[in-house]
């Protein structure tokens, strides 16, 4: 998974957006007229989430609980 992590002028993070890929990592960026500061690695997420760019379900990594 991929960050999109906008900063107010004082570096302090003021939104993070969770995303399926580079590709539209680079697209909200674009769209949202923020930065696109580079992709810094690929991120693990303890749960299920869904991209805000393409809506594209992005799996965790503990998968679903099973009793």
């Amino acid at each position: 998974m991929h960050y999109l992590i906008i900063e107010d002028g004082e570096g302090e993070i003021v939104d993070l957006h969770n995303l399926c890929s580079d590709a539209c990592h680079r697209q909200l960026a674009q769209h949202l007229g923020v930065e696109y500061g580079g992709w810094h690695g690929c991120q693990e997420s303890e749960f299920d989430t869904v991209c805000v760019n393409c809506d594209a379900h992005i799996a965790g990594v503990c998968g679903p609980y099973v009793d």
